[in-house]
């Protein structure tokens, strides 16, 4: 379902970043238990805010529109957040939204390299927010596809290449992924990284975007020492 912002989010967010937010975002506004299924909003949100300390460090691959930037924003010192998004459109959009969080419009894999981000597009509309690298993502006959350049990194490379520029990351306490179909190429392109700081994981998982059974996947992720919960 194409978001009901969407022109909002493609020609007005740099009008008035306040305005915007308040607007996009309404949902997550003074979200608590007793409105946040009413309000279609996802309950890790609210996990989050009890869990995570002011000061973790937060990595988040695959932010989308930005519902978990937008609530971490308020939650974690924005120093702390690092987020990989690879699309152009969605990326530019949240670094003006959110100008103290640390962006960076790259794709997290298994391996460094340079490949096609996949938009998929209906009735002539480019649904940014289910981008993937997979090849395979045509749903239907009436969903068309675009593309776009990008630059794919692993976590760990990153993570090395910090240490090179002396900003070495002394905690990471979570990782959130939601990447369309790229779950286990971002986790095994995080190994050392996942090894060293023991994150917590948050990993969004739909079958439609693997060929073999869901639960294989799941067991692929315990692999990493993980007890998973779903």
């Amino acid at each position: 379902m194409i978001n009901p912002y969407y022109a909002l989010a493609q020609n007005f967010w740099f009008v008035s970043p306040t305005i915007y937010k308040s607007r996009f975002y309404k949902k997550l506004i003074r979200l608590n238990r007793e409105n946040i299924f009413e309000r279609n909003a996802e309950p890790e949100l609210l996990w989050l805010k009890d869990f995570l300390p002011q000061k973790a460090v937060f990595i988040d691959i695959g932010a989308g529109w930005g519902d978990y930037v937008y609530w971490l924003d308020y939650i974690l010192f924005p120093e702390n957040i690092h987020v990989f998004e690879p699309n152009k459109i969605l990326c530019k959009r949240l670094k003006n939204l959110f100008p103290k969080i640390n962006f960076y419009q790259k794709a997290l894999s298994n391996e460094n390299k340079k490949a096609e981000l996949m938009i998929p597009v209906l009735n002539k509309e480019k649904i940014h927010e289910e981008s993937t690298l997979l090849d395979n993502i045509i749903e239907d006959e009436d969903t068309k596809i675009a593309t776009q350049k990008v630059e794919c990194i692993t976590l760990d490379s990153w993570c090395q290449q910090r240490e090179t520029e002396k900003k070495e990351l002394e905690r990471l306490d979570f990782i959130k992924i939601d990447t369309v179909g790229q779950e286990l190429s971002v986790l095994e392109g995080a190994k050392e990284t996942i090894e060293k700081f023991k994150p917590v994981l948050m990993v969004k998982i739909e079958q439609k975007y693997h060929s073999e059974p869901i639960w294989e996947v799941i067991s692929n992720i315990e692999k990493y020492g993980y007890s998973v919960h779903y």
